[in-house]
């Protein structure tokens, strides 16, 4: 074995066995509080298991730890936590004799299948071992059982996913969808353990449809940190080339003809009680965004972020006035994101009660990589407007 490699392992092994400890630390701590209520029957059983628990909880005395391990188990074989407080123990030898602690891990295990600090151990283990499959199938089970461990267990999954040696393991679980993926991806994305061409090759994979929802926050953490990080055209094409926007048109879904994807360049919507946006369908086939505005406050009704590139451009709105109070006080807006310089503003108080076409041109300057495309209502007297918009088209000019 290369010397770089059994580095490596040991390396995993070290911080794993330190979740593994966290992790025994707290069932004590959580298992002598409820053991202590449960003293009323003073059955030997119960004695035997508030001692071990209180041990567990208290002692930092190796040797202390393992005698008590021993008294316990003789009073009473089939408590399986005497072989993991005995393992314990020995994790704190030097060296660390793991081949001795694996077997009582195992033990452990067989006595009490639902124990989950065993299993935690044991996958340190066969991390150790450079069994990743082993390892993560265990891992895999104490994290879908029970999402207790999930803060403490992340952070070593992302040093299997970051090494070449355990990434392909991961990455081949992770493409099973296990519950725990969101967690372990958005881990990996915020401490960048694998480069982003491994990461937008995971998020392009098919999807089942029951992990849809889980995927797309992947994959709206992943845009944001591009976004985050200044590389606003990669994350755009990301995002385009996964929703399938028309290479040709700088809008996403200008027709409203699929619901909103994720943040940020999708469609958002207005969704409160008294100013609101709902996608209805039109008596053609065709789709329409219609638009509620209370008339007694600011809001924005719908908005969407476009990564247009510095020059002229045109927006063109299509839509009518739905009937209720002159939406004089909405207004056609374009505007850099993040930034108080707008580029383009129009009164939608010019809609008809069919359909017209309204008309906007506007400049964007160098600086500007992210804009804001949005209908926003204002004060209005307290009276409701209501408008359906049909389509947005946005071309250079």
């Amino acid at each position: 074995m290369e010397p770089e490699v059994s580095f490596l392992r040991k390396a995993f092994a070290v911080r794993i066995v330190a979740a593994v400890l966290f992790v025994v630390t707290m069932l004590a701590l959580i298992g002598a509080t409820l053991l202590r209520e449960a003293m009323a029957s003073q059955s030997p059983a119960v004695r035997s298991r508030l001692v071990l628990a209180k041990a567990l909880a208290t002692t930092k005395d190796p040797a202390l730890l393992e005698a008590q391990a021993r008294q316990l188990a003789l009073r009473d074989p089939l408590q399986a936590a005497a072989f993991v407080l005995v393992g314990v123990a020995r994790t704190q030898a030097k060296p660390t004799p793991f081949d001795q602690i694996h077997p009582l891990m195992e033990a452990a295990l067989q006595r009490q299948p639902s124990l989950d600090a065993p299993q935690i151990w044991l996958a340190a283990d066969y991390a150790r071992r450079g069994d990743f499959n082993r390892s993560l199938d265990l891992l895999d089970k104490v994290l879908t059982l029970s999402g207790d461990y999930t803060d403490a267990l992340m952070p070593v999954l992302a040093d299997l996913l970051k090494y070449p040696q355990s990434r392909a393991a991961v990455i081949a679980k992770l493409r099973q969808y296990p519950v725990w993926r969101t967690a372990l991806v958005t881990k990996a994305i915020e401490t960048k353990v694998i480069g982003d061409d491994l990461l937008i090759a995971l998020l392009a994979d098919p999807v089942p449809a029951v992990r849809r929802g889980s995927v797309d926050l992947e994959r709206m953490q992943f845009v944001g940190a591009m976004v985050s990080r200044g590389e606003v055209e990669r994350a755009h094409a990301f995002y385009r080339g996964y929703v399938g926007i028309d290479p040709r048109s700088p809008i996403y879904d200008g027709n409203f003809t699929a619901e909103p994807p994720f943040k940020p360049f999708g469609w958002i919507a207005a969704a409160s009680a008294e100013d609101y946006t709902e996608r209805v369908a039109r008596g053609n086939g065709g789709w329409a965004m219609r638009l509620h505005a209370s008339g007694d406050r600011s809001a924005t009704l719908i908005e969407q972020t476009l990564a247009l590139n510095p020059g002229r451009w045109t927006v063109e709105l299509t839509g009518r006035d739905a009937g209720l109070a002159k939406p004089a006080n909405n207004r056609l807006v374009l505007e850099c994101l993040n930034q108080d310089q707008p580029l383009g503003t129009y009164s939608l108080g010019h809609l008809r009660g069919d359909d017209s076409t309204l008309r906007v041109a506007f400049v964007v300057p160098q600086g500007c990589p992210l804009q804001r495309l949005a209908i926003k209502a204002g004060d209005n007297g307290g009276e409701a407007s209501e408008i359906e918009v049909t389509a947005f088209k946005v071309t250079a000019s």
